[in-house]
This record gives C-alpha cells, sequence and structure tokens, in this order.
C-alpha cells in the first residue's frame, strides 16, 4: 500500500478502464439478448435487458476514487498484523496443501455426502453404484459437480496403485493387498448423469406445491445444515456450468493462514471466541445469541444517533476519540452504554469497521473470495442474487448471523439517503475492502486487489439491494431437503395428490398406512380432490372444509377444520395462541417455522406425515 498514493492516478485509470470493460460486457450481453430468450429460464427479452440495465448501472455507480481510499485505510491497518503474521511463519513449520484428492474429499464431506468421502478417505474406489444412491434427488447439474470430484480421486487412487505395484516390482515382491483399481474417469462420464424420473418427479411436486417463502433461520439446526450441504452441491454445478470455472474443491483458492489472536481480548479476537464468551457471561445482553453484544451495541447506537449524520460512514472520527473509546469497549468487553459516554456518531462508525476488520478472519471468509468475484459474471442477473443466496447459507452461524444484522443495519442507513447522502452504492463501496478484505500489495498485484474490490462492491450492492429476500431458501432446495430426509429415514417422499384421495376414498378410508399419520389428518370428501388454484371438477363443492388436523399446543391436541384458504395466522388465531407461532415438525423435515401468510392446506399435502406444532415465539 506505500506506492498507492503516487500510483493513485493510473491505478484509479486502470480501474476506471476495468470497470468500463465489465460495463462493456454487460452491454454485449444486452446486444445478444435482444430478439433473443434465455435458453434455461425462457424469460422475456425484456426482462434480460432491463436487469442487464440495472447490473450495469450498479458497476457505473460505483466511486473508484472512495474504493481505493478505503482499500487505502484498510491496508494500513493490516500491514503490522501481516508483518506478524510473516513472523510466525517463519517460525513455524508450514504446513503442506492439501492434495488435489484430499480437497475434493472435504468437498463431498461438506456436500453431506459423507458415505463416498469416507470410502475415499479408505483407500477405496467410488463405483457408479454409489454415485446412484448417494445423489438420489440431485439435480442433473449437481450429479455432474459430485462426478467431477469422484473422477479426480479415482484418479489419484489409480495413480497410487500403479506407484505401489512398481515399488513392489523393483523389490522382486508381488504387490499385496493392492485394491483392485478403480474405474476409469470415463466409465465414470456425463453419459451417466441422467437423474431418477421417480425422484425428478418427486422434486417437481414439492417444490410446485410450495406457495410459501421459507427462511434459512426458519429451519432446525439438522435442516440447516442439510441446507448448507446442498447449496454448496448447487452454487459449485451453477458456477462450473455458467462461468466453466471451479472455485470449490481442489480448484479452491489457497486461503490466507489465519493470524493469531489474544482470544483474551474484544478487538481481534474470532467471531465464534466472542459469541461463545458472550453467552457464557452476559447473556441477558445478547440479542441474538450468534452476535457478540459489541456488535448489537454499536449498529442500534449508530441508528439512534447517527442515521442522519451527512457522510456517514464515509467522514472520519477523531483518532484520539476514538482510541480511548476503543479502550472503554475492551475494559467492559463490549457491554458498554455508548449513550451515556457522549459518543459522536462518526467515532462509532469507524470503531464498528475496525472491529470488523481486525477480525482474524473477514466476515466473509477468504474461502469464498474468488466465488463472490465471479458473481458480476453470471448472467442474467437474476442468477446473480440466487448465487448470493446460495453462497450467504454456506458461512459458519456466527458470521451468517452477523453478516444478516449487518446488512439490516446497512439497509436502514440506506433508507434515509436523502439525508446521510449514503445510498446503498456508496455504502457498498465503504464496506466491501473490510467484508471481502484482499490483502495489500505492490504493482500488479495492488491494482489487481483493487479491481476485485470493484466486483466484491458490485456484488455487497446486490446483497444490500435484495436484503428482504436474501436469506429465502430456494424452493428446488426446501423440496431436495424433504427428498434427503426422507432418504435418511428410509422412507420414500410422499405429497398428497387429487388421484390419492379419490383413491382414497373409493377405498373408504381417511388415511393409507405409511402416507398419512392416523389422527393427524383426516381428509373431508371429494372437496379434498382438488387443490388450491386448480379448476374445480364440476361435481366439487365450493368452500367448506377440506380437512381436519390435530395440532399441538402445550402438549395437548386440538382439532382444527382446515378449508382452502386457511393461513397459519387463521389457526394460531382459533388455538387463541397469537404470541406463539406454528411449526412443522417431523415427517420429510427436521423442524421449519412457518410464515403466518402460509396456507395449511399446501403443507399438509407436502408434508402429510409431519405434525404440526404451536410453540411460544422465540427470536
Amino acid at each position: 500500500h506505500r506506492g498507492i498514493e503516487a500510483a493513485a492516478p493510473s491505478v484509479m485509470e486502470r480501474v476506471g478502464s476495468r470497470v468500463a470493460a465489465l460495463i462493456a460486457g454487460l452491454e454485449a450481453n444486452a446486444s445478444a439478448a435482444r430478439g433473443a430468450v434465455s435458453p434455461k429460464e425462457k424469460r422475456p427479452q425484456a426482462t434480460i435487458l432491463e436487469e442487464t440495465s440495472a447490473a450495469r448501472e450498479r458497476f457505473a455507480s460505483l466511486e473508484i476514487d472512495l474504493l481505493i481510499s478505503e482499500f487505502q485505510s484498510v491496508a494500513a491497518e493490516k500491514e503490522g498484523s501481516n508483518a506478524l503474521l510473516e513472523e510466525e511463519e517463519k517460525e513455524e513449520e508450514k504446513e503442506a496443501p492439501p492434495s488435489a484428492s484430499e480437497a475434493e474429499q472435504q468437498w463431498l464431506l461438506d456436500a453431506g455426502l459423507e458415505a463416498l468421502s469416507q470410502k475415499a478417505q479408505a483407500g477405496a474406489a467410488i463405483t457408479e453404484a454409489d454415485i446412484t444412491e448417494e445423489t438420489m434427488g440431485f439435480t442433473r447439474e449437481q450429479i455432474v459437480a459430485v462426478r467431477q470430484r469422484v473422477n479426480t480421486i479415482n484418479d489419484s487412487l489409480r495413480r497410487a496403485r500403479k506407484s505401489r505395484i512398481e515399488v513392489s516390482k523393483d523389490a522382486f515382491e508381488a504387490p499385496k493387498d493392492i485394491a483392485p483399481p478403480p474405474p476409469a474417469a470415463d466409465q465414470l462420464s456425463r453419459d451417466s448423469n441422467a437423474i431418477d424420473p421417480e425422484a425428478a418427479e418427486r422434486l417437481r411436486q414439492l417444490a410446485a406445491a410450495a406457495n410459501d417463502t421459507a427462511s434459512f433461520f426458519d429451519f432446525g439446526e439438522a435442516d440447516q445444515h442439510t441446507i448448507q450441504s446442498l447449496s454448496l452441491l448447487e452454487v459449485t454445478s451453477l458456477f462450473e456450468s455458467a462461468t466453466k470455472q471451479s472455485v470449490f474443491g481442489s480448484k479452491l483458492k489457497k486461503v490466507k493462514k489465519v493470524k493469531k489472536s489474544d482470544e483474551s481480548k474484544l478487538f481481534g479476537a474470532r467471531l465464534e471466541v466472542l459469541v461463545a464468551r458472550d453467552n457464557a457471561t452476559i447473556p441477558q445482553r445478547m440479542q441474538d445469541r450468534n452476535i457478540p453484544v459489541i456488535l448489537t451495541r454499536l449498529m442500534d447506537f449508530i441508528l439512534k444517533r447517527g442515521i442522519g449524520e451527512e457522510g456517514i460512514f464515509r467522514k472520519a472520527g477523531s483518532a484520539a476519540r476514538i482510541k480511548t473509546l476503543r479502550q472503554v469497549c475492551e475494559d467492559s468487553r463490549g457491554d458498554v452504554d455508548l449513550a451515556s459516554l457522549d459518543v459522536a456518531p462518526h467515532d462509532a462508525c469507524d470503531l464498528l469497521k475496525q472491529f470488523l476488520r481486525e477480525l482474524p478472519e473477514p466476515l466473509l471468509p477468504d474461502t469464498y473470495v474468488e466465488a463472490f468475484l465471479l458473481i458480476p459474471r453470471l448472467s442474467p442477473a437474476s442468477q446473480q442474487i440466487y448465487a448470493l443466496r446460495l453462497m450467504v447459507m454456506l458461512l459458519p452461524p456466527a458470521n451468517r448471523a452477523c453478516l444478516r444484522e449487518l446488512l439490516n443495519f446497512l439497509a436502514k442507513i440506506a433508507a434515509n439517503k436523502s439525508v446521510n447522502k449514503m445510498p446503498i452504492s456508496n455504502l457498498a463501496v465503504v464496506f466491501a475492502p473490510t467484508l471481502f478484505y484482499a490483502g495489500s500489495g505492490k504493482g500488479q498485484l495492488m491494482l489487481k486487489e483493487i479491481e476485485a474490490q470493484v466486483s466484491t462492491a458490485a456484488a455487497l450492492t446486490i446483497m444490500l439491494e435484495n436484503v428482504d429476500n436474501l436469506w429465502n431458501v430456494p424452493p428446488a432446495i426446501v423440496a431436495q431437503v424433504r427428498v434427503v430426509t426422507d432418504r435418511r429415514s428410509g422412507r420414500k417422499t410422499q405429497t398428497v395428490r387429487p388421484k390419492d384421495v379419490k383413491r382414497l376414498l373409493a377405498d373408504k378410508r381417511q388415511s393409507t398406512k405409511g402416507d398419512l399419520t392416523p389422527g393427524r389428518v383426516r381428509w373431508m370428501g371429494e372437496r379434498a380432490a382438488v387443490a388450491p388454484g386448480m379448476p374445480q371438477s364440476p361435481g366439487s363443492v365450493v368452500g367448506g372444509p377440506r380437512a381436519v388436523v390435530s395440532v399441538q399446543k402445550d402438549g395437548v391436541d386440538v382439532d382444527i377444520s382446515i378449508e382452502d384458504s386457511t393461513t397459519v395466522k387463521d389457526v394460531l388465531q382459533a388455538l387463541n395462541a397469537d404470541s406463539y407461532c406454528l411449526s412443522e415438525i417431523g415427517g420429510n423435515i427436521g423442524s421449519r417455522r412457518l410464515s403466518g401468510a402460509s396456507l395449511i392446506l399446501h403443507v399438509l399435502r407436502v408434508n402429510p406425515s409431519g405434525t404440526l406444532v404451536a410453540l411460544p415465539a422465540g427470536p
């Protein structure tokens, strides 16, 4: 960073050229879209052109001089810690990076394919039958991503086997305990990537039946883990099919070593350490069990005292006052009443950025930086939003919770842009170097890093523009969660369709073994055979109850009559439980808190074996 001031005009010119090139690429996409339709999503050209225009405006609105200023500030703060890290690396023996096979084994594990990963770790080849069994319910693109990793692993095993044979020959011994050769890569080729038609149909039905949004934070811990695994699969296949680049597994960019930190301190300690400490010492002060108190204290204060300050987060505070305030926060472990100290808003803003910058690893970990850099290259713009929704779900719990809180906070700041002059584009430029820190360098390296910040600022802009739905799990992923849950429990995923109900009526039964839980759901007459939103058949009765479901509240089952328009809110009102939330538990899901507008009939058809439980509302 030492040469950045002298090089700034040149850097700005070259970065400006880079932005111009990116915009030109968007223009080319727009030209290609005229008179064409997106082959994958079959969307009208007007929609594609509108999204391209919005993406172009995002790049054009970035203030490059402000971005360089922020980059310079971050680089200056990081120089000392980088020097310390270099000294530590000299003293410690550097660990050898994982081999391609080891990296792909870890990818399989992270993607929820434990059986394949464990088999590879044991030195056994992964067969076609293994892949077929473990990828039931996956899309064709996801299977391609899995197969590419398996091919790398099997190729490594084949080379190792050949080496062992050669060693044995050199020693004039017959090779012992050498496993049969794994199948060649061409045997596990794209020709075998066809998905099971039955599984594909189940996924289609489940995704189509979803009529509500499902926030990641509404799912239980086990389901969140499954969503993370499936999101890794989906985002890997998305990048590899759209950009022809792999940023996960063995192609993952080598990340920088995380510096050591003094865990007894506040600034510079790892997020998970701060969260654990606050949960143990001041749990009553925590608004969220995964967010350190210092973070919520600073953001709450800025919203109350600084939201109307012109140039908030862009204008610097007093270095002397910030140093004093920082020590006060350290002494109190972050549990400090900032309002009582008469803190200047700009000082609090600088302290917030210092806290985030001094995390041993950025809030958005280095592991995923390369993927975030590729986001602006996805087309159309809806793919960029989709990829970001998948990416944020990959984050560790504390990072994910803090990012969500920070984005909501920045969106509130931007909502007052007429007063504070800080729209989303400015806030994205200010925070990109803090959240996506790429290091500091000189010459070409410095230029590349600043260019990277342009792309990450664009990605952060997209996140802020879509903060309200960024954490919604795509319906296709929720459908896969249900299929995976059923597969693990040894069941086949069930959905209640019109023909199922007609068969039940013909048999004069109200439920079938394995399809419906006896006593939980009772379908009512032919009216149940007509799904909401579908045309009414001539003989069907309009309106009236479609089913009766038993809902648990405080350990007691209560029968509730369900009609076409019955929502979660209606059920809670019938239970006199306005301070409760309604969750679906069991069946083909672990647990999911339902939104108030969710239609109960859809929930029953998607998860007929589940139980509806009213629970006291919580965070």
